[in-house]
């Protein structure tokens, strides 16, 4: 785990332990379940990511955070540990200006998670470009008779290679087939055919089915409530909320549409959750519950909040239900990138 800045390591502690201490007192405000379920139930997961971070931060070779790393490893770097503290850090400082002075609190640790995940954010991109500058480094130290020796090996594989292809082989443009075969279609229709299939392949396609309505009505419901200017004044959390809504709306929407995506996999790389339908059945529980609670605190007048939320909330459950039941099936040591 890259944070070798031991200043930036205790402030991450203490960044951590801040969200998990609001989130416990939060959560021991009944009367919001009723008043402001929104903000309860976002005490709830506050104190999930404030313990998530809190271990990682603190004991990143304990075994709890090592498993958080395999499935979540952008909480590696600090780049990644960066996001969720700016995540964080709005909606608090969101929260608190939309309840008054009376929640200056969260206005306090919102900023200062702000500005622990500037700090994330720079220290990380300056590892980064350290890192790159010494690999660009011991390149040029490999000398110019390294690199031709590269070059020469590449060149006799492929020579070897050609010389071991059949001659009933034959090509057109970039693709091979064989005289009386008819070549495969490359064309648009084809290429989304080939993204689909590749990851849909024993694995139910409603399934897909469902998880794209989800993703698309997520996408859709956070467009229209854009458009409503007056919430970034009078509902400034509920704002923030709706453009995180769309982040994600947009990324699930990439993994249940397009699974084979070189996007896909660069955001299943980095959260292998994602890859997993227990995975994204969390995310969208998350997501429903905050729709749900969202709905319910505006008034009948977020119908579309609630109907969503509820839809996302039993796409869930399957997404979970099935997970289980294929992952039970598969061999003990799968990796936990293999989308199911």
């Amino acid at each position: 785990m890259g944070n070798s800045n031991p200043i930036l390591k205790i402030a991450g502690i203490v960044g951590a332990f801040l969200i998990v201490l609001i989130a416990f007192f939060g959560f021991f405000r009944f009367f919001n379940l009723v008043l402001s379920p929104l903000s309860y139930m976002l005490s709830i997961f506050y104190m999930i990511f404030g313990l998530t971070l809190l271990a990682v931060e603190v004991a990143p070779s304990w075994f709890l955070s090592e498993a958080i790393l395999r499935w979540a490893s952008f909480l590696g770097t600090l780049i990644g540990r960066g996001l969720v503290y700016l995540y964080i850090g709005l909606l608090y400082v969101t929260g608190g200006a939309q309840n008054g002075v009376t929640s200056w609190t969260y206005l306090i640790i919102g900023i200062y998670l702000l500005l622990l995940a500037i700090a994330n954010f720079v220290v990380g991109y300056v590892d980064i470009q350290t890192v790159q500058c010494a690999s660009v480094a011991s390149v040029f130290a490999m000398g110019f008779t390294s690199i031709k020796n590269v070059f020469d090996l590449e060149l006799s594989s492929v020579i070897n290679s050609a010389s071991m292809a059949g001659p009933q082989s034959s090509t057109i443009g970039a693709q091979s087939f064989t005289p009386g075969e008819r070549p495969q279609s490359t064309g648009f229709k084809a290429r989304v055919q080939n993204m689909w299939g590749k990851v849909t392949e024993g694995d139910p396609v409603y399934i897909r089915i469902l998880g794209t309505l989800a993703a698309i009505g997520i996408i859709v419901v956070s467009i229209l409530s854009c458009f409503n200017f007056a919430n970034s004044v009078l509902n400034p959390l509920t704002y923030i909320l709706i453009v995180f809504y769309l982040i994600f709306g947009i990324i699930l929407c990439f993994i249940e549409i397009m699974p084979s995506s070189g996007v896909t996999n660069w955001f299943v790389e980095r959260a292998a959750f994602l890859g997993t339908l227990t995975g994204r059945g969390l995310l969208y529980l998350y997501l429903g519950l905050l729709f749900i609670g969202g709905g319910s605190q505006n008034g009948a007048s977020s119908w579309a909040y609630i109907v969503l939320g509820i839809y996302l909330v039993v796409i869930a459950i399957i997404f979970m239900i099935s997970g289980w039941r294929l992952s039970s099936n598969r061999a003990a040591g799968s990796l936990p990138n293999s989308r199911v």
